[in-house]
C-alpha cells in the first residue's frame, strides 16, 4: 500500500533540527525518510514521536547545468531502512518513490550502509573540493587513490568499534566504483563551496572524529580530520565567513 500522501522537503542536514521541531507538532502521523548522506543526521529526528523515521542512502549523483535545470545519474539503488518506529512503513516509502530511472529498495542493514557512505563521503567531499577536481580522480589517479585509503584506514576503526561490521576492502571497492561511474561530476561539496553555501563536512569527517572522541576509540584520525578542517576553512573563505571554529 502506498502511502496517501508524500510531501518533500529540500534541505541539507544542516537543517534537520529546524525541520524535526516544525514537523514534531503532528509527528504521531508523519513518517520521515532522510534522504541525505553522513553520520547521525538523523539524531534530530529520533526521540520526536514521529510514526516512524527512516535513512536513505543516497546513490544519486546531480549537478546544475543552469538555473532550474540540474543532472541526476543513479551510481547504483539506494538503499532506504527503518530507524524507528513501524517497519511496514519503509517498505511502502520506497515503493513508492522507486522508478526505472532511480531505484530505491528496502534494506534491513541501514547502518552498515549509512557508515560505508558516510566513510566514502569523508573520502570525496574533503579530497576532491581540496583539489578542485571532479569524482573521476579517484579511479585515474593511484597517489590519489593511495590518500583515500589512508582516510578510510582511519575511519574504519570507529565504524568498527560503533557496532558496524565492515572492512576497508569494501569501502575502497565502492570509492573506485564511483568514481569511475561519475567521472566528470563534481561532489556535492564542491559546488557548495563554488555556490558560496554551507558545506555538510560537520556530518562527515568531523563526526566521524567527534564520535571516536565520544567512544574513547584510540585510533589516529589526524588525515580524516586535518581534510575536513580544510575544507571547512576553504568554504568560509569563499563565503566570507570567517568566523567558522578552526
Amino acid at each position: 500500500m502506498w502511502p496517501k500522501r508524500l510531501d518533500h522537503y529540500t534541505a541539507k542536514a544542516n537543517a534537520n533540527k529546524y525541520l524535526a521541531d516544525v514537523l514534531s507538532k503532528n509527528a504521531s502521523a508523519i513518517d520521515i525518510v532522510l534522504m541525505q548522506n553522513g553520520i547521525g543526521i538523523e539524531c534530530p529526528f529520533l526521540n520526536k514521536g514521529f510514526r516512524s523515521v527512516s535513512r536513505c542512502v543516497v546513490y544519486i549523483t546531480a549537478e546544475k547545468i543552469q538555473e532550474g535545470t540540474y543532472t541526476a545519474r543513479m551510481v547504483k539503488p539506494s538503499p532506504i531502512g527503518l530507524l524507528e518506529g513501524i517497519d511496514e512503513k519503509t517498505t511502502n516509502i520506497a515503493d513508492a518513490i522507486n522508478t526505472k530511472a532511480l531505484r530505491f529498495y528496502n534494506a534491513s542493514d541501514i547502518q552498515y550502509q549509512v557508515w560505508k557512505k558516510g566513510i566514502i563521503n569523508a573520502v570525496f567531499n574533503s579530497i576532491c573540493p581540496l583539489l578542485d577536481t571532479d569524482n573521476g580522480i579517484f579511479d585515474r589517479d593511484e597517489t590519489i587513490m593511495a590518500l583515500a585509503a589512508n582516510v578510510v584506514k582511519e575511519c574504519v576503526p570507529v565504524a568498527n568499534q560503533a557496532g558496524i561490521d565492515i572492512t576497508q576492502e569494501e569501502i575502497i571497492e565502492g570509492i573506485h566504483a564511483i568514481s569511475k561511474i561519475s567521472a566528470g561530476q563534481l561532489i556535492s561539496t564542491l559546488q557548495d563551496i563554488k555556490a558560496h553555501r554551507e558545506t555538510e563536512m560537520n556530518y562527515f569527517n568531523m563526526e566521524i572524529c567527534r564520535l571516536a572522541e565520544e567512544l574513547k576509540i584510540k585510533t589516529d584520525l589526524s588525515l580524516t580530520r586535518a581534510l575536513g578542517v580544510i575544507t571547512i576553512r576553504k568554504a568560509a573563505i569563499a563565503t566570507n565567513d570567517l568566523s567558522v571554529e578552526k
